[in-house]
Order: structure tokens, then sequence, then C-alpha cells
């Protein structure tokens, strides 16, 4: 069996927040229980907590019994938002009960929590890029690591170490690949008033001092988190230097609160919307600040990685405006990269716009505007993206779903208390299943159909935000329930002919199948996808120099002859696809700037015969990064095969 890959969870968070100590805090391994401060509670706000997983879902225990072989472990330097009370969270719980609701949600430490709080209190220091660095400390030092020897992880830097290892054996590593969720994660604060509270307009003109100061301080940070200097973190009182020895593969760019760079989606229920405020900069666009910043973090040379983005969370018009860098900037110079959408599901919107009450209340879709619209899809997989569908219920099921999922809970829990052996709780629990497989499935078939591609199947995994304070969905609710999921998912599939709840028939959703069999798209799904995207873009080729790297048997393309093309017979070139020929240069010296030259003139040569095929140099050796500027400046694309 195939190992599972998750491209979006928190597997350090609960194990790092664990202690405000670091020799106090438990490692990746151990499960962490739901806090005792939850039977403190009040049944009321029991129940509004009720549905948040609150206990350990990706420690690695739990992984390694799910067969979770790769994890792409989201940073998240707790926003301070989650714990400031406003005037209407004072009147409704009080400060008290109020923080016993935040540990017992977050389930993170008591006296951490307790002096968070404090710290928000006393409008004391935010220091995020600070968090962000101790907690990137943790992850590499032994206090994270098991005392067992047969229990091992390693963070990779690269598609290459991962392959080096045999995941697929229980008894050796689980690899770890550094990524962070939320901007705010790059600065450092003096107070929590000026974290909550800086006006848009100061740092979207260069002329305030505030866009200055933070420019300087977030650039400084990116130099570091891509090997240049070290950042002075404190350890239980130590002053130590920190150096990272892995950059981030990507960042999520906003998160729930105002991060000083861009807008972001509502992404709280109404109960959340409530105790917690995001509204200063919601739904708003970039700042002038936020633009350079992202082109800071996409930056790349022989020396430092560029820091791919992830557009969850991102407003709408943040999204957009994303979307015409990425095409303008990059992908029209020759620069392209693949845009990640880490932890999504879909709301089944054409396009960004308003929407009336009837449409929503009939959408079998979740059409929150955080969710992808059909123009976000159709870009990620233009960029060759990646989209992971998240195990959140609060984010999965549309409106006539949710209302079914809450009156059959409401159902089981009267029949619990009545007689918990009453038959009709299983068929209740069994019913609720199956609409989170549909969901599921539903989102998959429509990401296919929007593309309407066999091609679409290949940019689709997990991004299940575990251990993310997430309401996840009631059967699957932790690493351990990968093997379930995919297994019930299979079930599902092939028991399916249609799915008439969206308009796809019989003979459309054999067709949206695109020949594969329901076990090979959902190996896709749980593991190839996401390996091989790593394979195409985790490693300094692609990171540093913009070249890709694929699995390609080149003796199993069709050969072309290239006098078709006005070529020599000395030259080679195969059909990679009825779009794209290949021009082959397998050999192990340098190519240089006198062979690139060459390359251009060959690749015009099979241009004049048809203009509108696309040209691949594919490559196995070396090549300077003068030559892949120069190559990819003539709009000819370099692919490093195995």
């Amino acid at each position: 069996m195939l190992y599972f890959v998750d491209i979006h969870c928190h597997p350090s968070m609960k194990a790092f927040y664990s202690s405000l100590h670091h020799s106090q805090r438990k490692n990746m391994w151990e499960y962490i229980p739901v806090s005792p401060v939850c039977d403190e509670l009040p049944k009321i706000l029991k129940r509004q907590l009720d549905e948040m997983v609150k206990f350990s879902q990706t420690n690695l225990d739990n992984c390694k019994e799910g067969r979770v072989g790769v994890l792409f472990s989201s940073i998240y330097p707790v926003e301070r938002g989650w714990f400031d009370e406003n005037n209407i969270t004072n009147i409704l719980l009080g400060t008290e009960l109020f923080t016993k609701s935040a540990i017992c949600s977050s389930g993170f430490n008591e006296m951490l929590v307790n002096s968070l709080v404090n710290d928000i209190t006393n409008n004391k220091k935010v220091n995020y890029f600070q968090d962000l660095s101790t907690e990137y400390y943790y992850l590499n030092s032994n206090q994270a690591k098991s005392e067992d020897n047969n229990k091992t992880f390693f963070m990779a830097n690269s598609f290459d170490e991962i392959e080096a290892v045999e995941l697929n054996n229980d008894n050796t590593n689980i690899a770890l690949i550094f990524n962070i969720e939320g901007g705010h994660s790059l600065i450092d604060f003096t107070t929590y008033k000026v974290a909550r509270n800086t006006p848009f307009r100061k740092v979207n003109k260069r002329k305030y001092s505030e866009y200055k100061r933070y420019k300087e301080q977030i650039f400084r940070n990116i130099d570091i988190l891509k090997g240049e200097g070290e950042k002075e973190i404190y350890i239980d009182g130590n002053a130590v230097n920190m150096h990272f020895n892995h950059t981030p593969l990507f960042i999520t760019f906003a998160h729930h609160f105002w991060n000083l760079l861009c807008g972001h989606a509502d992404s709280l229920n109404l109960g959340g919307d409530i105790l917690l405020n995001q509204n200063r900069a919601k739904g708003r666009k970039f700042s002038r600040l936020g633009r350079e910043v992202l082109h800071k973090l996409l930056e790349r040379d022989d020396n430092k990685r560029r820091i791919l983005i992830d557009i969850k969370h991102l407003s709408i018009r943040a999204r957009e405006e994303f979307f015409k860098i990425w095409k303008n900037d990059y992908y029209s110079k020759g620069d392209s990269f693949p845009i990640i959408s880490s932890h999504a599901a879909v709301n089944g919107r054409q396009s960004y716009g308003l929407r009336k009450r009837i449409e929503m209340e009939n959408n079998y879709f979740n059409d929150a505007d955080i969710n992808m619209f059909d123009k976000d899809i159709r870009i990620v997989f233009k960029s060759d993206g990646i989209i992971g569908l998240i195990l959140n219920e609060v984010r999965l099921p549309g409106f006539q779903s949710s209302i079914k999922l809450k009156k059959n809970k409401r159902k089981i829990r009267k029949l619990l208390k009545k007689d918990p052996d009453d038959s009709r709780i299983e068929e209740l629990k069994s019913e609720n299943k199956q609409i989170y497989l549909q969901c599921l499935v539903t989102n998959m078939f429509h990401i296919v159909r929007t593309i309407n591609e066999k091609r679409a199947w290949d940019i689709i995994s997990i991004g299940s935000d575990f251990d993310g304070m997430i309401d996840t969905l009631d059967n699957y609710y932790s690493a351990t329930n990968f093997i379930n999921l995919k297994n019930d998912l299979n079930t599902f599939i092939d028991n399916c002919n249609n799915l008439l709840h969206i308009s796809i028939d019989n003979e459309e959703f054999k067709y949206l199948k695109f020949g594969y069999t329901t076990n090979e798209i959902l190996d896709k799904i749980f593991h190839t996808n996401a390996i091989e995207f790593l394979r195409k873009y985790f490693h300094d080729d692609f990171l540093k120099k913009g070249i890709k790297h694929k699995y390609m048997d080149i003796n199993k393309l069709d050969e072309l002859d290239p006098e078709d093309y006005g070529l020599s017979k000395r030259q080679r070139i195969v059909k990679i696809s009825d779009e794209e020929i290949g021009l082959v240069k397998m050999r192990k010296s340098r190519i240089i700037m006198k062979d690139g030259e060459q390359i251009s003139k060959l690749v015009n040569t099979i241009k004049s015969k048809d203009n509108k095929l696309k040209v691949k140099l594919i490559i196995s050796g070396p090549i300077c990064s003068k030559t892949v500027k120069y190559l990819k400046g003539n709009n000819i694309d370099i692919v490093s095969v195995s």
C-alpha cells in the first residue's frame, strides 16, 4: 500500500504550545488529550465548542498508524486575535470564561494561554517571527524527538531526500516539509495594539514611517528564512542564534486577521464572528507593502530559494490582484511558478460576485467566498499547481448538507441520553458518513468538470488542516483515519453512477473519470499527485533556477522526424502531447550559453513550421544559470528528467 501525503497540517503545533518552556514541551509523537479545563465550562459553551477537535490529530504516532508518510508541516505562530476578548465577549462571558474557552478550543497549555491573554491585556510585544523561529528550533531539536529509536522523523530539504528514504516500511521515517501559515509570521510588533490597529493606509504608501519600518524588518526576516543570517531567540531564558537550514516551500499569505500585507476572507462562522473580531482589512486588496513582500518571497537566485504562495484565506480582491501579478510579472515572462491552495473546498460559483440567498441555499457546495471559485481552479491548473481538499465540516458541506448533518447530530445526542444501544444511532452516523463522502467526491468531480481534461485529476490532493483548530469530519477526525477514508471513498465511488445533485448524470460521471479506475484516482489524490508536485518543484533546480524536474521515460515517448520540422537528422525531438514537443539534449556535460543560443535557433525553426506548438527543452545534465535565464526569456521551458 502506498503511504499517504497531507499537504497542509500542523503536527508540531499542539506539542510546541504544550508548555511555555522548551524543556517541558511534549515530543512530536505524543498524543495530547482534551484539556481538563473543558469540563469546567458551562453546558451552553461546551455545546458551542463541542464540534471543534481539541486533542492532537497529527501527532506522529497517529500518522504512523494511518500510514501518513509525508506531512507538509505548517508552522503557525498563533494570531493573538484568538485570545483578544472584545466588548461583546466581555459582556457575554467575562475574562475568566473567555480564557477557559480559549484553552479548551486550542488544546494549548493553560499557563501559556494565560500568558498570551495577559500580554494582550497589558499591550505587550507580539513577536510573531520570534514565535516562528522558536517553533522551527523546536522542530529541529531533541525535544521534538521520541526516545524510542524506532520512531523517527526528518525535515526534508528536497524531493531527493524524501525519495532516498523508504517510507512504505512501517519502521522507517516520517518526512516533514516546512511551510508557514500566515504573512503575520514575518513580523514582530512593538505592542499588541500596533499589531491590531495599524491602518491600511499606513502600509499602502511609501511616505509613512510604518511602511518603511515594516518593509525593512520583513525583508530582513525573509532573508533569514532563506538562509542568510541568524535570528536571536530565547530558549528557557538563554539567547540562541538560530539559523534556518530549511527554506519554507510555501507560505499561506493571509490568515484570519489583519497582517499589514493584504485582505483576508471571512473565515469564522457566526459564533466566531460574535466572540472574535476579524473585520479590520477583511475583504481588502494587497497593500503596497504586501505587494513588495510578495515579490521578495518570490525572488530567487543561485543562493536563495523562491518561496511559493498558497492562496487559501486571501480575500477575493487580493486573489484577483495576485492572479494578475502572477500572469503579468511571472507567467508572461517565462518565470512561472505553481499556485497552491493547500486546504480548500470548492464553492461551485463560476466567478466572483454577490449571490442571492436563494442561490446560497440551493447550492450543494459550501458557497463561502473563502472557498475556490471556478476561476481559481482554472488558474491553479494553468499554473501547474495543486489543491488540497480540506477535511473540515465548516468548509466542505453546503447549506442543505449542513442542515441535515446538524439535525442528525441532534437526534443522536437525544438518543444517546435515552438509550445508548438504540440501533438508530448507528443508522444516523452512517447517514452522516455518506454525506461527508458525497461532499468530498462532489468536490473532486467538480474540479475535473471545471477543467474538463484528464490532467485535472493531477492537481487534486488532501490538505486536511488537522490540528489547525477546526471542526473536522466526525468519521475522519485524525491521521489514523486516512486508510478508512480512502477505502470508504473507493467503495462510495464504485457504487456511484452519477452525481445528480450537481447535474452529473451516468454518462458524464463515467466520462469525467477519463479512463481511470477508482483506485487509480484515489492513489493520485492520496499520494501520487503530491509526490509528483514535489518531484517537479521541491529542489534547488526549480526554487533557485526555475528548472522543473519530471519523471519521464523518454524511450516511451513517440519519436518525431526532425526533418518534418526543418531540423537535421542529428537532432532528437519527441511528442509530449498534442500541443507540446520536446527537444532532447541528454548529455552529462554542462549546457552553456553557446549551446543555449543554438537551442533557441532550433526552437525557432520548429515553431516556424507550427507556431502553436509549445517546445520544451528536455535535459538530464547540468545547465548554467545564465543559459536558463536566456532560454526562459525566449519562452523555452526546461524540464530535467530522471
